[in-house]
């Protein structure tokens, strides 16, 4: 896993410079959030409508700052500019002002005050970020794909383009920024192109859903670096694989929970341990909820320097994994937390160190049980300084430690817990003794950096996720070739699930907009469906009963846990959660 990308100081100046020109024409100053990667969102406030001469030199400074300043996927932001321009025709080019494209104009002041996006909404649980929190966290981190922020470039361009047009008519602010959200999204009510699943109500933006998948499309292949682009998608093959949208159907979605991203890279953050134990991690606390969202629970909470053992303000959570008995987290500064389940969440969280070096981010959590007997006792932390340590979870005491040639990004053992598959900054896994480390077999068929592996239960296949943007399959009695090659469709794969019951099923989360479920039967991996939404994944897990599967969609404004159900799939009886509410 690469380290944090840092605060882009050039651009930050360059974009004070264009503070600084635009405020020349305006009777008050414009400011802007700090900590923004380019000026789609600096509002202003000279009485609701810009001059000719403002939109001009805007447009100027803006086409010349994208110009110089290639973004975090070295993808040219003027490109994305130009081509945004030239890809998205109006539907009525008479129309002076096209109504599908709302134009911010209101004061940033006046538009925290009103925007459920830019605080908590009434209802919402402590672990909702709110947008001064992802401005802060966007210093370090890939936000550049937040929906908000998508919504707010697109008009922005399209601004410019009216502008390029001699088109100077007042546009009325974005509907968007102050817009609520419904506590829950139902399937009755969903129409993909007006009223998506998300809740977002397309029709009173004033655009369609197709459209702004197409936008939302060309956006992130220019802002972020795993997205791919139009040219890259068209050159990925799934040869025999069959894409159909007959395996699943959207059930809810519950907006008043959501996983909070710590690192662009980490989408572990879900866990489900059955009907009514839905784990979900949010900054420093795990919360867990039913399948209705009707309760919360605070299953750890490690905010506050006490939680901290390495000397950070807080304990950051960057992974999570639970059982039936144990849920575990792992930190951004070499930390882990683990509670048991039996407890009735009464006991205080365990927490250790797995090192003080720098570099011992946890990336992922696996538990397993020893030669996989009975309940999961052990867990296996693999982090950024290049090791695999396991941990005995009811002595919290460490049994090995095992060292490989690169950062660590997950490792996985097979269903009887004697071989360990391990991946990480290395386009090749190793697959390795579960017992003493060594490394058995060196499987090298991705073209980049692999973060995600899953084991199948039937302990003959095993896939793995690279940010080749390719999923590969593998028969382990047969490590020359894989047996399933599948391409992503928008983004490249950042964890990756085998259900454990009922059909064989492969749940492939994608790092942004999509995530896609293929048919795993008999080991031929022939059929797959795509669900595609807005918002940065934080992860997918299976039901218990491989029936269905939940979503923990990051975005901060229409991010929340998403539900499908397998077709004809009835949910089983509700059960009494394990924590008791």
């Amino acid at each position: 896993m690469s380290t944090v990308v840092g605060a882009q100081t050039q651009i930050q100046d360059e974009i004070t410079q264009v503070e600084e020109a635009l405020s020349e024409m305006h009777d008050t100053p414009v400011s802007a959030p700090t900590g923004l990667s380019n000026p789609g969102h600096l509002n202003y406030t000279s009485q609701g409508q810009e001059s000719r001469e403002e939109i001009e030199l805007r447009s100027s400074l803006v086409s010349d700052l994208f110009s110089a300043n290639p973004s975090h996927s070295s993808v040219n932001m003027g490109s994305w500019y130009e081509g945004t321009l030239n890809a998205f025709q109006f539907e009525e080019p008479s129309v002076t002002v096209n109504p599908v494209f709302r134009i911010l104009t209101q004061s940033n002041e006046a538009s925290r005050a009103v925007d459920p996006h830019l605080g908590s909404q009434p209802g919402a649980t402590d672990s909702s970020p709110t947008y001064r929190d992802l401005l802060e966290e966007s210093r370090l981190q890939n936000y550049e794909v937040d929906v908000c922020k998508f919504i707010d470039n697109w008009t922005f361009v399209t601004k410019l383009r009216l502008a390029s047009q001699r088109m100077f008519t007042e546009v009325p602010g974005s509907d968007v920024l102050t817009s609520s959200r419904p506590s829950h999204v139902r399937a009755e009510e969903v129409n993909e192109d007006t009223y998506d699943m998300q809740g977002i109500d397309w029709t009173r933006i004033g655009t369609s859903g197709m459209q702004a998948r197409k936008a939302r499309d060309c956006y992130c292949e220019a802002v972020s670096g795993d997205c791919f682009t139009e040219l890259e998608r068209k050159s990925f093959s799934s040869e025999g694989i069959e894409n159909c949208d007959s395996l699943f159907r959207f059930r809810r979605m519950n907006t008043k929970h959501r996983a909070w991203i710590q690192h662009f890279q980490l989408r572990n953050l879900m866990a489900v341990t059955s009907h009514n134990d839905i784990f979900y991690a949010a900054r420093s606390k795990v919360h867990c909820t039913d399948a209705v969202g009707g309760v919360n629970a605070t299953v750890m909470d490690l905010s506050g320097p006490a939680s901290s053992l390495s000397g950070e303000s807080s304990f950051r959570i960057t992974t999570l994994a639970a059982a039936s008995n144990l849920v575990v987290s792992g930190s951004y500064t070499g930390e882990y937390a683990m509670a048991s389940l039996d407890s009735m969440s009464s006991s205080p969280p365990t927490i250790g160190l797995i090192t003080p070096d720098h570099e011992g981010i946890i990336c992922h959590v696996d538990l397993f049980a020893r030669r996989g007997i009975g309940q999961p006792t052990s867990a296996a932390f693999s982090s950024n300084d290049q090791h695999v340590r396991v941990l005995d979870c009811a002595t919290n005491t460490f049994v090995s430690s095992f060292k490989y040639p690169y950062s660590v990004n997950c490792s996985v053992a097979d269903p009887h817990a004697q071989m360990r598959l391990v991946v990480g900054d290395s386009n090749t896994a190793l697959l390795t003794n579960a017992d003493d480390g060594q490394v058995l077999t060196e499987i090298a068929h991705h073209t980049g950096n692999i973060f995600a592996a899953s084991w199948c239960g039937d302990g003959v296949h095993v896939a793995t996720g690279a940010e080749d943007g390719r999923v590969l399959v593998y028969d382990m009695r047969k490590w020359s070739a894989p047996v399933a090659d599948i391409a992503c469709v928008k983004a490249c794969p950042r964890s990756l699930r085998f259900s454990s019951r009922g059909p064989s099923m492969l749940l492939v989360a994608e790092a942004e907009d999509a995530v896609e479920v293929v048919e795993a039967g008999g080991g031929m991996f022939q059929k797959r469906q795509v669900v595609e939404f807005f918002g940065s994944v934080g992860g997918a897990e299976w039901r218990p009963d491989g029936k269905g599967f939940w979503v923990a969609n990051g975005d901060a404004k229409f991010g929340g846990l998403m539900q499908f159900d397998m077709m004809g799939a009835r949910l089983a009886p509700s059960a009494q959660s394990k924590l008791y509410f």
